[in-house]
């Protein structure tokens, strides 16, 4: 817990201890005489407001704890969701230079493939021109049908590493964020780490877990990836509208925002609809409908096709 926190609680603590003393004081005092509390210390009806106030701070002090335990809560949270993108990070270098073997290995497979190839095409060339000489001692004015030319694959140029490893990583991430038993935490990497890598054939399992993912902050992660891809997510439009006017407010936000971006990169305008995350349900439903009209006016330009 930071120190401002602990600094608070103790404070809490200190405050907690002299009402509770106070209290029991009030207590002890009410079960004197009437008559002497009337001549030497204060009224009953005093004593029920000062009850009254010890009341009032006890119930404060009840709720400041109840804040303090609730903001503990969601620190253990962060900092569980930062060990676990910290554990996968400390793995990377080890699957990269793995990942970089293989490729290395493919690379020398496809170079001697095409050796090969090469190999074969000369040969054929020189039984070829064997067979052109010994038409020409034999006399035949008139050569028999060349046999067909013979079909062979055409070589394939070998991927960089970069791009190998590139498309390794969207599918592995890809199968983690559909993985609804993976961890949270995991599965919130795998759609930050799909928006950052920008590849397209991403864009259906970011829709799928928007829409689909049980965890909130996945699907507010999935909606900023969305719109990082620009105007290749224009399919995922209208899934992130679907989203607007649901009960948690931030995944809303966030996919409005991801609207924006997608819409500008489409036509250099960004499209908003004033979109508050603190406004109640009923309001953001207004706003997902004015999207919902814009998009049935806009499709057709947008993504030809969409009848």
């Amino acid at each position: 817990m930071p120190r401002s926190g602990s600094r608070a609680l103790l404070f809490l603590a200190l405050l907690y201890v002299v009402g509770a003393s106070t209290f029991l004081l009030v207590r002890e005092l009410r079960r004197t005489e009437p008559q002497a509390l009337r001549a030497d210390f204060a009224t009953p009806r005093d004593l029920e407001a000062l009850v009254r106030k010890v009341d009032a701070i006890d119930e404060q002090m009840r709720r400041a704890f109840a804040d303090l335990k609730a903001n503990d809560e969601r620190q253990r949270d962060d900092a569980r969701e930062t060990s676990l993108r910290l554990n996968a990070l400390s793995d990377l270098p080890r699957v990269l230079g793995e990942t970089r073997n293989r490729v290395d290995d493919l690379d020398a497979m496809s170079k001697a493939l095409a050796t090969k190839t090469q190999l074969v095409r000369d040969e054929v060339e020189a039984a070829r021109n064997e067979l052109r000489q010994l038409r020409g001692e034999s006399g035949i004015s008139k050569p028999p049908p060349e046999a067909p030319a013979i079909d062979l694959p055409p070589v394939v140029p070998a991927r960089s590493p970069e791009e190998a490893e590139r498309d390794r990583l969207v599918a592995e991430y890809v199968a983690t964020l559909a993985n609804k038993k993976a961890a949270n935490g995991v599965r919130y990497n795998a759609a930050v780490s799909l928006g950052e890598l920008r590849h397209p054939t991403a864009i259906p399992a970011l829709i799928e877990a928007l829409e689909n993912d049980p965890y909130d902050l996945v699907c507010r992660a999935a909606a900023w990836s969305l719109g990082m891809y620009g105007k290749d997510a224009i399919p995922a439009i209208p899934a992130l509208i679907r989203q607007l006017g649901g009960k948690d407010g931030t995944v809303g936000y966030m996919c409005e925002r991801a609207l924006g971006d997608i819409t500008k990169a489409a036509t250099g305008t960004a499209v908003s609809f004033g979109f508050d995350s603190n406004a109640n349900q009923r309001a953001r439903k207004k706003v997902q409908k004015d999207w919902e009209e814009w998009w049935e006016k806009e499709k057709t330009v947008l993504l030809p096709g969409a009848g």
